[in-house]
């Protein structure tokens, strides 16, 4: 795991690669300002992407979030 940006700038930024376990399909990553992304944040990316039948990651807490609004169990 690294923490991006290095400029210095000490931005809260969290950054998680792919390297060691690669998607089996297509998908998009995103990164966000850890500042600026709550619960209510997360409530509105779940929620566009639910109107377009993606599905969410969030690797911090493992968690997958359905196009449907529920998360996925093992």
């Amino acid at each position: 795991m690294q923490t991006w940006p290095e400029d210095g700038s000490k931005g809260a930024v969290w950054y998680e690669d792919f390297t060691h376990n690669k998607p089996a399909g297509p998908m998009l990553e995103m990164t966000f300002d850890l500042d600026e992304f709550d619960e209510e944040r997360l409530g509105q990316l779940r929620s566009l992407a639910g109107q377009h039948g993606l599905c969410v990651f969030d690797p911090e807490g493992e968690v997958l979030y359905l196009p449907d609004g529920s998360e996925a169990v093992a």
